[in-house]
């Protein structure tokens, strides 16, 4: 399959750009501005919160559940499709461990919190840059000992450090129960 993009980079200081991450990176950001912009101002957006806080008082406001979740439904596939292709540009970006990005998701949502998609966005860039930043630095640091990939395994240890600071995540709403 051949990209659509080429194989052309832009260089920008030491930075070296693929046209191909460019495309990402921007499709990315108009995907997340438009899910904001669904989410906070139109009606759906509205029902999908409220479905999200309490079914039942959202069900007795007269918001159609089969909706909501044929919707957020709907969205998920859309957004994994995106994501999906964005993953597979370029050269030999398919490869037969690529499963491995989705153990990624799991504490980029946990770091961020679970009922926050602005903190999953801030996690996931966390994520990011723990696994990248162990990378540069293990070789440096003589960490070999540590092994191949422990920048995967560096991610879930600060999961479990914020875990232990703020349980519900970085930007997760905190649980109040009254008795």
């Amino acid at each position: 399959m051949g990209d659509p993009w080429g194989f052309k980079i832009i260089k920008v200081g030491d930075l070296v750009f693929t046209h191909a991450k460019l495309w990402t990176i921007a499709l990315t950001a108009i995907a997340l501005l438009g899910f904001f912009l669904v989410n906070r101002y139109t009606k759906i957006g509205i029902a999908m919160r409220a479905a999200h806080f309490d079914h039942e008082a959202a069900f007795a406001q007269g918001i159609s559940l089969k909706v909501v979740f044929a919707t957020a439904f709907g969205i998920a596939g859309a957004v994994a499709a995106l994501a999906g292709t964005a993953t597979g540009v370029g050269i030999a970006q398919l490869t037969p461990n690529m499963d491995l990005i989705v153990f990624l998701a799991f504490p980029a949502m946990i770091l961020g919190g679970f009922d926050s998609p602005g903190g999953a966005v801030v996690g996931g860039i966390i994520v990011g840059i723990i696994q990248n930043l162990t990378k540069v630095y293990q070789p440096e640091w003589d960490l070999d000992w540590l092994g191949v990939g422990f920048d995967r395994v560096m991610v879930f240890i600060v999961m479990l450090i914020i875990l232990m600071i703020r349980p519900y995540g970085l930007f997760g709403t905190k649980e109040v129960h009254r008795v």
